[in-house]
């Protein structure tokens, strides 16, 4: 190996000099095998550079283990935290299940109230349908059986369904305007509100087929329900 070592100006030995402060300097080819100690210094810096390098490597192996464990901790709570939010708002989505049928946009917006996290909203539900807790379509249809008894007509069921996010096509598969079944409910409903009293006059009649226009029937059914107006 060849250095560079420092010399006097009056050394004989061959040296290639190059001034730098004053200094000369002569490049000597050295044996680093040699074990008359004057080397030692040498050979103790390189073992102190490899010490320090091999302690900073250590240093960085276990902060990067520290740091790995940490975050996997801090990963494991994440989980855990999220299995629980996703049971409980499970058994909330079950249980209102349970009370009656719902829509998907009802449970969604529902279930949002009780979580912050959509991601989490989002998983219960796609669950909820497919393992049939959750139909829209037995939803449509138990909700315009409720409605029909309860003395509404097609218009206003139609309308409410569209604001429980039933699209149109699911709606007009169970919702048959021209079925005899809305007369019926048009009768029943303004015998139940009206009995038979006699229509006296054009205003009489006009409010009365507002109110059952309200309840959600079309004009045909109001024409066919309502008496003609008694004159005498």
């Amino acid at each position: 190996m060849r250095i560079l070592k420092p010399i006097k100006s009056s050394d004989s030995s061959f040296h290639s000099e190059n001034e730098s402060g004053g200094l000369s300097f002569s490049i000597e080819e050295i044996d680093l095998n040699q074990n008359d100690g004057s080397l030692d210094w040498l050979k103790g810096s390189g073992e102190s550079s490899r010490s320090k390098n091999k302690k900073r490597k250590n240093r960085t192996d276990d902060d990067l283990d520290a740091n790995l464990s940490a975050t996997k901790n801090d990963l494991d709570n994440i989980i855990d935290e999220t299995k629980k939010e996703y049971n409980q708002l499970f058994v909330k989505g079950v249980r209102l299940l349970s009370m009656r049928e719902h829509s998907t946009h009802e449970i969604t917006t529902k279930l949002s109230v009780k979580c912050e996290s959509l991601d989490i909203v989002y998983a219960v539900v796609e669950f909820l349908i497919e393992n049939k807790y959750l139909s829209d379509e037995r939803f449509t249809e138990s909700y315009i059986r409720f409605r029909r008894n309860r003395g509404f007509g097609p218009n206003k069921i139609r309308t409410e369904l569209k604001d429980k996010g039933i699209n149109n096509n699911m709606i007009d598969d169970h919702l048959n305007v021209n079925s005899s079944i809305w007369f019926d409910t048009a009768q029943n409903q303004y015998k139940k509100k009206y009995g038979d009293d006699r229509v006296k006059d054009y205003n009489t009649w006009a409010k009365r087929a507002r109110f059952m226009q309200s309840r959600g029937f079309s004009m045909e059914h109001i024409q066919v329900t309502l008496p003609s107006v008694d004159h005498d």
